[in-house]
């Protein structure tokens, strides 16, 4: 398996329940700049019991190019139910969507929602870069931070 990604592959890849252990921003001379993600990205995931899922894990930065207009709103205390969260609640990605903008379709609109919490992330960007950081390695039921 390949351990980079990039915006070529999108269709291939599933963020899905990746955690988020931090953000990143960089800056750029002409006015945009990026965003770096450090997940822990689920590569697969099966159940060969129904109690006792196990997941394939590793490490990532996943980051964003030429990023511009970013939108951010989280709330980490505030469960989409409307229940509290407790604050040290991981942010789990629900999905990472993305649009084609016009009229030249080089820039795509991006929408990267969460689990558990109210809020997303919203931005523009050229393309993305997803790197693996650390070995794959099997967790079970609970995904915790890989070593990387």
């Amino acid at each position: 398996m390949s351990q980079t990604w990039s915006h070529d592959d999108f269709n291939e890849l599933d963020w899905c329940n990746s955690k988020i252990h931090g953000i990143a921003f960089g800056c750029a001379a002409e006015k945009t700049g990026s965003v770096s993600f450090d997940i822990d990205y689920v590569l697969a995931w099966d159940k060969p019991q129904p109690d006792s899922p196990n997941y394939r894990v590793a490490s990532a930065s996943l980051v964003f190019r030429d990023v511009s207009n970013l939108q951010i709103s989280i709330n980490c205390l505030k469960m989409h139910d409307g229940s509290k969260n407790q604050p040290s609640h991981p942010i789990r990605i629900s999905s990472i969507d993305r649009k084609s903008c016009p009229p030249d379709d080089t820039m795509n609109s991006w929408l990267i929602s969460f689990y558990d919490m109210e809020g997303d992330i919203r931005f523009e960007s050229t393309g993305f870069q997803q790197t693996l950081t650390s070995e794959i390695v099997n967790c079970h039921s609970k995904i915790n931070r890989i070593a990387g």
